[in-house]
């Protein structure tokens, strides 16, 4: 088998953790697709790459996260290491928890049920779930597996 390039996650820094997050940068990209299956995300993150280095806002250990918004738009949030007006950044607040899950980029919807069940079992529920897709999908290819992370946004406590 060919090397691969994406380097694993440990579980002990992504899996079962809490984030918190005060109005932490991150540039928005908006792609295409078709029921959250992506089009132009490759041109999208190539454009948003060359922008961020421009600025020079690369942060050390980027996080991409993607949001499916809408059936023909998603959003690629990529955190940033400050915030600027040159560039569409959307920034973040409150508290995120985290799962790592190791398989099939179609188990999504199963990994988002383990995780709001997880945190339902610690008396907490989700508002919004995003996505972080360490594993490329030519190392996908590789492996037959990827790393995915499930980031929750926790709703308020009353």
């Amino acid at each position: 088998m060919d090397s691969v390039c994406c380097s694993r996650l440990n579980p002990l820094h992504w899996d079962m953790v809490f984030w918190d997050w005060d109005r932490k940068p991150f540039y928005n990209v908006v792609y295409w697709s078709i029921m959250h299956i992506p089009l132009n995300m490759n041109s999208a993150m190539e454009k948003a790459a060359r922008e961020i280095r421009e600025h020079g806002l690369e942060d050390e250990n980027p996080i991409m996260l993607s949001r499916g918004e809408v059936m023909f738009q998603s959003s690629l949030l990529i955190s940033i290491k400050e915030y600027t007006d040159e560039l569409p950044v959307e920034t973040l607040t409150g508290r995120y928890y985290t799962r790592l899950f190791e398989g099939r980029y179609n188990d999504k919807g199963r990994y988002v049920k383990e995780t709001r069940s997880d945190l339902e079992g610690r008396g907490l529920k989700a508002r919004e779930f995003m996505f972080y897709y360490p594993t490329c999908p030519a190392c996908f290819q590789k492996t037959k597996k990827a790393q995915m992370v499930v980031f929750a946004e926790l709703k308020e406590q009353a």
